[in-house]
């Protein structure tokens, strides 16, 4: 955890700089309210709390089998953005996520790390995968929403990193 609210204060002060040197603010205040709470929603959903599970789940499985979870990521994103705003998808992306899925669980199943691997908990390292996965799949379809309208990422991610770093130091 110290490791996750550390990268977050980094990242957001080079992110003010940065918004600083292209638009003269450190952040966008003048987007209106809407765009701030979805973009704070999604830096503590996504970069707090995914990133927490993340960590975590590489504690508990290694950083092989907690990165492979998190390529649920862009399948957990395609189902919520059809399910709340919808977004379809082709036959052929359909039959990609099917494909991806039944890698992943092929995976899970036949799973067998090297010995010098961290294990202890596998049943928990990946229910925090899946989670991290939700966790980033929520953040990236609520960052998509703020941004509707071109709204630029460095500011987007200002907000986002404002937020995250808000809520972990708070919850710590």
């Amino acid at each position: 955890q110290v490791t996750n609210r550390m990268r977050l204060l980094f990242a957001l002060f080079y992110l003010f700089i940065l918004n600083f040197i292209l638009f003269r603010e450190p952040l966008p205040f003048s987007a209106d309210s809407s765009r701030w709470l979805c973009l704070s929603l999604s830096g503590i959903i996504g970069l707090s709390l995914g990133d927490a599970f993340l960590f975590q789940s590489m504690v508990s499985v290694g950083p092989r089998l907690g990165s492979l979870l998190l390529s649920l990521a862009p399948i957990f994103g395609s189902i919520i953005a059809w399910i709340f705003f919808g977004e379809t998808l082709s036959i052929l992306e359909m039959f990609g996520i099917m494909l991806a899925l039944g890698g992943i669980a092929f995976v899970v199943v036949s799973h067998e790390e090297p010995p010098d691997t961290p294990h202890g908990h596998p049943r928990r390292g990946v229910s925090f995968g899946v989670l991290a996965a939700l966790g980033q799949a929520v953040g990236l379809v609520l960052s998509k929403q703020g941004m509707a309208g071109n709204f630029s990422p460095f500011q987007a991610n200002a907000i986002r990193m404002l937020a995250a770093v808000i809520f972990v130091w708070v919850w710590a």
